[in-house]
């Protein structure tokens, strides 16, 4: 553990016990202005340019003493911290010594396509990069894939989609859906909190938020208790309702945003 008060004294040629007085007092809340006029007689007068001098060499001190603690521990973790390397470490006095001890220990950052090789994305890159188009789509469908159904909600609401008929369908029910559904009372009644569907995203509207939105709170939620925005249950369904920009008998939104979303899409 580096003696930070010896090594700020050592860094900018001020006696160990004024040090120490400036640093109990910036830890109790004291700012420098106030130390440098107000705290002379525990100091020993330093001016305010000494006392911020310190100030900033006590932070770059305890980040120096931080990052060594935690390659000390990451070193330690792989195995391979020995004696005159902890001694290394100790005797560090700077951020650079301490990342060139830590070099040939550290992660080696994984790129894109190790990641991607990971996921088991290789055969299709492979595939794509062939240039043979006519089997992309049918590989493809081996890692996600998206299924719609027609309208699927509750009365007064005509029920038009089968989810049924549509799941798994031509995709092998250990791929993860993106399901279209527009009324997102289907995902409320049929997916929410159903293990046996393995339905990632479901994507709905509909609601519009009855066109009167103020932040989270709408009056849709006593028609719709999933108006807008993100959900999800304790199964790995996520379900997110668009509230859309057009307007059903009345011509005005308020505070209802009309929405438009785009997705990115990541692996976990």
């Amino acid at each position: 553990m580096t003696d930070i008060t010896g090594a700020v004294s050592r860094r900018l040629n001020i006696a160990q016990h004024q040090v120490a007085a400036v640093i109990a007092l910036l830890d109790d809340g004291a700012t420098v202005p106030f130390i440098a006029r107000y705290r002379k007689e525990r100091t020993g007068s330093l001016d305010e340019l000494a006392v911020r001098n310190i100030e900033t060499a006590v932070a770059q001190v305890r980040e120096l003493e931080r990052r060594k603690e935690f390659v000390r521990a990451a070193i330690a973790e792989a195995g391979a911290l020995t004696p005159q390397l902890e001694k290394s470490l100790d005797e560090a006095d700077t951020m650079t010594e301490v990342e060139d001890l830590y070099a040939p220990y550290k992660p080696k950052r994984r790129t894109r396509a190790e990641a991607a090789r990971e996921l088991g994305l290789e055969p299709l890159a492979k595939i794509i990069m062939s240039g043979k188009a006519g089997r992309l789509a049918a590989a493809a469908g081996r890692f996600a894939g998206k299924k719609g159904v027609e309208n699927i909600g509750d009365p007064p609401f005509p029920v038009y989609g089968n989810l049924d008929a549509a799941y798994p369908g031509d995709l092998a029910d250990d791929v993860p859906k993106i399901l279209l559904s527009h009324n997102p009372m289907h995902w409320v009644n049929d997916i929410k909190d159903s293990p046996d569907k393995n339905i990632a995203l479901t994507l709905s509207g509909h609601t519009h938020a009855m066109q009167i939105a103020f932040g989270r709170v709408s009056p849709a939620v006593f028609r719709y208790p999933t108006w807008g925005g993100m959900y999800a249950d304790g199964d790995g369904h996520i379900l997110y309702v668009n509230i859309g920009t057009g307007e059903v008998g009345i011509p005005t939104r308020i505070g209802a945003t009309p929405e438009i979303t785009l997705f990115t899409l990541r692996a976990r």
